[in-house]
Formats: structure tokens, C-alpha cells, sequence
């Protein structure tokens, strides 16, 4: 009943509006109509100024929480070969050098490493890194000091390595910084490469959008584009990446509201911090801090100018101008960037040469890939009963382990190589089925404080991710048999042990009396035979 009145009501509304409009004069429709548009535009303007101010001045970026190994304590005395010095320092992207390294550097002469540590923030602390020199004997450390103070140092970290992060859609590797923190000579240079008015116009520049319609019509395609600084950073924080018509009026509104409530040193340090620079396998390299330590191993206040024409090179096409892709094409790239520069007199031309003739040292490609997951799902099962999956997704937080990776590895190898014997040995024990191969696992724990250095819990985690450590429930049967031996045989407080492998230990029945009392107060006896059974 009620719909129908309201039909009623709204047919005779829209005929009552309809034969108005009718008898109305074109000028007062032309008002109405102007006042309508204007309405509607605000609401618009006022929808999207929501949209970038409560992102801008909130949370503009979901840090992926980072899971790290324990650090390597380095000491005289300690063999570097067993604890695989080399492959930690090109896990941990340390170049290696013939110069007198730089951070992130370290170089070997016979019997002496030096090796430049990077800068680390350890949960109670930060680091510093300075440079140290190991003097070795055969393969051990005789002695260590600070080869630019001279001062003997007797125990040193080695920053803890990278395991895995926790993140949730695609792993976007970001070290964000301040923008009083980058040279100068960066800015400059991606301003003059990206944006040459970026301090004249106002989130648009109405100059570049009408060189690129008439260079795009030249061409008869898309050939040139218009976007400002301040329309990338729109883009990338706030819109899609799909070329639609919406999407670029979305994009120019916001770049001018953007602007508007902004300062330009601002907008500046967030398109810095924002930009894709790279790939490192399923790793995206985003914002020039972590583009500095990818390409360089350095922070981003340490990149010379050449190496910071080379990154600001990168904005356009950072897969096609990496110098891990193709350095020839990196090198032309960065030279255009530093004529730029030179052209608009934001260098010398001594500094202009000095930059041209730097060579571009190459690191190692290191991909990050999880070589502990049965430890890191362990990990992760704890840290979900502490925090909820959008802190540990985006709040960037640092999970510090005592995994030691070495250990971790060479229990890898030991168990598909002794697993790999057993099937040799016994074929009966072998089976078609990958899923259902012969399985192990293990566990290496520090006796002192109990510490999991290693976790194997399963033969390969792609196959199965049951974890025979943690989730496995089986009685230790005789596996538990050394514990108690252990325990039988340790020393008592006057260093004597009370049992010793010749001991003859009486198992006859034993007779213990327990003096309970009832409810009325009166003493009860309760007589209870215990024969001990020893294996």
C-alpha cells in the first residue's frame, strides 16, 4: 500500500517538474541548470579532496613486516669457512672490492679482510657501520680492530639477514626518507629529468599537456607524455594504472587539489619515497632509499651524482634502463640525465666530466627467497596470537630471530642427502609418488639457552607443509633415552656426579608412606609400591 501512494506521489512530482521546466523562461533554465552543474562539481571537488588529504596526512604506505635470522657474532678464534663469511657478506650485498672499501664494501689481501659495515637498527639499538679488519691465520680470525681508529676489537654483528616478509598482495620493498636526507644533486636531477616546471605550476603543467597533444599528433600515437611530478605521485598513491579518460580527469583534479594543500618540498619527498625503481625477483624496489641500497648497498645520503643520475634515470622505465638488464642502456640514460643537469646549470662541467667518467659497479643480483618456511609459518603461528594480520601486513615491524642460516642450510642438505642414502639403501623404501616420499625432520637447538638455530620440518616445503617438528604428534620412545642419561650423569654442585656409566642401580620395590589427614582430623596411611624400571 505504502509503495503504491509513493508512486503515486513521485509520478506527480516528475509531472509537476516536467511541466514547469516547460513554462519557464531560458534564462532561469540556464541558471538552474549552471546552479545544478556547480553542485555537482563541488561535491566532485570535495569527494576527491577526502580521497588525497586523508591518505596524505594518514598512513600513505603499507610496510610489510620483515622476519631476520640472528646476526653473526664474529671473534678471534672463529673459523670463517665454517661459518661461510663470503656467502653471508653476498647474502647481505656487501661488494667486493679491490680499492679500500666504502660501506657496503669489503675486500681480501692474502691474509686480511676488510670489510665496511652497512648502517643497521638492531631492536635495542642502532648501528653505525665503520670499517674493521680481520687479520687471519690459515682460516681463522688471529685478530680484529677498526682499521681507521687502530682500536682492537675483540667481538663484532654482522648484521642478521633477511629471511622473509609478511605482507599482504604484492612484496613492495620501501626504506622511506626524509628529504633533507637526499643530495641535492638527486633532486635536481629528477626534477630536470621528470619535471622541469615542478616549482612553476600549480600540479599541472598546461605547457608540457599541449607540447605532448602536438608531438602525440605529429606522431599520430601516444609519444609523448604531459604527467607533473605531482600527477605521478596522484597516480601511483591514489588510482589505477589503466589509460581511461576518468581516470585522467581523477588524476588532474587531485593533482591540483594535491598541490593546492601541499607544499612542493612535500609533495617532492612522498614522490621519492613512492616511486617504482625496480625489480628484485617477486620483490618490487620502490622509493630511491631502498633503489640506493638494491643498485648501490648504500644509503641514499651516501650516492654520488653519477649514481644519482642513474636512479633518476630509472623513473621512466626502471626494468628497461636497469643496469642489471642492460648496463650500456643504463649508462647512456644516466649521461642524458647528467647533460640535463649540466644544460640547466644545476653542475659544473668539472663535476659534469667526473660524473660521465665514473664506472658503474655492478653488485651481485641477490633474490630474497625464504630458505627457512617451516621456521617462518612457526614464526608467523606465534606472532598471529600477539598482533592482528593488518599489523603484521602493514606497520613495518621488525621480528628478530635466532635462526642461524648457515646451520639452517646445511641441515637442508643433510636431510635430502641422508633421506636420499635411505631410499638408495632400502629401494622398498622409495616411492613413485612425490607426495608420498620418505619424510624427515630437524631440529637444532642451542643446549645453553634453548634457542631453535634450525628447523626442517618436512623434506620439501613445495610438497608438503606439514611441519614433523611442531605438528607431528608421536611418542620420543627411546629417543628420549639420552636425556634422561644425561641428566643421571651430570655433575653435582661439588662436581662429582652421582651416577657414572658403571653404576648399579637397585630396581627393587619401594615402599612410600603418605601421612594424609581426613576431614575429621584424623591421620590416614596410604602405602604405595613403586618398583623403579631403568631401560
Amino acid at each position: 500500500m505504502k509503495n503504491e501512494k509513493f508512486k503515486i506521489k513521485a509520478k506527480e512530482f516528475f509531472a509537476y517538474l516536467i511541466k514547469n521546466i516547460k513554462k519557464a523562461n531560458k534564462t532561469k533554465l540556464f541558471l538552474y541548470s549552471a546552479i545544478g552543474f556547480s553542485f555537482i562539481i563541488f561535491i566532485y571537488a570535495a569527494f576527491l579532496y577526502f580521497i588525497v588529504t586523508d591518505k596524505f596526512e594518514g598512513k600513505k604506505w603499507a610496510l610489510p613486516s620483515k622476519i631476520y635470522s640472528d646476526s653473526l657474532t664474529l671473534y678471534p678464534g672463529i673459523d670463517i669457512n665454517s661459518i661461510d663469511l663470503a656467502g653471508r657478506l653476498k647474502r647481505l650485498n656487501y661488494h667486493r672490492v679491490l680499492a679500500e672499501p666504502k660501506q657496503g664494501e669489503y675486500r681480501q689481501e692474502g691474509n686480511i679482510i676488510d670489510i665496511y659495515l652497512h648502517n643497521f637498527v638492531y631492536p635495542n639499538k642502532p648501528f653505525n657501520g665503520f670499517p674493521i679488519r680481520l687479520y687471519l691465520k690459515n682460516t681463522q680470525i688471529e685478530k680484529m680492530e677498526n682499521y681507521q681508529t687502530k682500536e682492537e676489537i675483540f667481538s663484532i654483528e654482522i648484521e642478521p639477514e633477511l629471511i622473509t616478509a609478511i605482507f599482504e598482495g604484492g612484496w613492495q620493498e620501501r626504506n622511506l626518507v626524509k628529504l633533507s636526507a637526499v643530495p641535492k644533486y638527486l633532486t635536481d636531477a629528477i626534477v630536470t629529468i621528470e619535471d622541469r616546471r615542478f616549482y612553476e605550476h600549480f600540479g599541472i603543467d598546461l605547457r608540457s599537456i599541449a607540447r605532448a597533444i602536438l608531438a602525440n599528433i605529429k606522431n599520430i600515437g601516444v609519444s609523448q607524455g604531459g604527467s607533473t611530478i605531482t600527477q605521478q605521485l596522484v597516480k601511483n598513491m591514489f588510482l589505477s594504472h589503466k589509460r581511461t579518460f576518468w581516470r585522467k580527469i581523477n588524476e588532474a583534479v587531485m593533482a591540483v587539489i594535491l598541490d593546492a594543500r601541499y607544499s612542493k618540498e612535500e609533495i617532492l619527498e612522498a614522490y621519492i619515497n613512492e616511486i617504482y625503481l625496480g625489480q628484485r625477483g617477486s620483490v618490487g624496489i620502490f622509493g630511491f632509499g631502498e633503489a640506493a641500497r638494491f643498485y648501490f648497498s648504500k644509503e641514499v645520503s651516501q650516492l654520488t651524482l653519477a649514481e644519482s643520475a642513474l636512479l633518476s634515470g630509472l623513473i621512466r622505465s626502471p626494468n628497461s634502463y636497469s643496469p642489471y638488464v642492460n648496463v650500456n642502456k643504463a649508462r647512456t640514460r644516466r649521461n642524458l640525465v647528467l647533460s640535463k643537469l649540466l644544460e640547466k646549470d644545476k653542475i659544473t662541467n668539472d663535476e659534469y666530466k667526473t660524473a660521465l667518467s665514473e664506472q658503474i659497479l655492478m653488485r651481485e643480483y641477490q633474490i630474497k627467497d625464504n630458505d627457512a618456511p617451516y621456521f617462518v609459518d612457526y614464526v608467523r603461528k606465534q606472532l598471529q596470537e600477539n598482533y592482528p594480520e593488518s599489523v603484521l601486513t602493514s606497520e613495518g615491524l621488525q621480528i628478530f630471530t635466532t635462526l642461524d642460516p648457515n646451520l639452517q642450510r646445511a641441515g637442508e642438505r643433510a636431510l635430502k642427502s641422508g633421506l636420499a642414502e635411505l631410499e638408495r639403501k632400502y629401494p622398498s623404501l622409495k616411492r613413485k609418488e612425490h607426495d608420498e616420499s620418505l619424510q624427515g625432520a630437524i631440529l637444532v637447538i642451542q643446549p645453553q639457552t634453548g634457542y631453535i638455530k634450525a628447523m626442517l620440518g618436512g623434506r620439501d616445503y613445495k610438497i608438503t607443509q606439514f611441519n614433523r617438528i611442531t605438528q607431528a604428534k608421536r611418542q620420543p620412545g627411546s629417543v628420549f633415552k639420552p636425556v634422561v642419561y644425561l641428566t643421571a650423569l651430570m655433575p653435582m654442585p661439588d662436581g662429582k656426579p652421582k651416577f657414572t656409566p658403571s653404576s648399579i642401580i637397585d630396581d627393587s620395590p619401594v615402599t612410600i608412606n603418605f601421612d594424609l589427614t581426613t576431614k575429621t582430623g584424623a591421620p590416614r596411611i596410604m602405602t604405595r609400591n613403586i618398583t623403579a624400571m631403568l631401560p
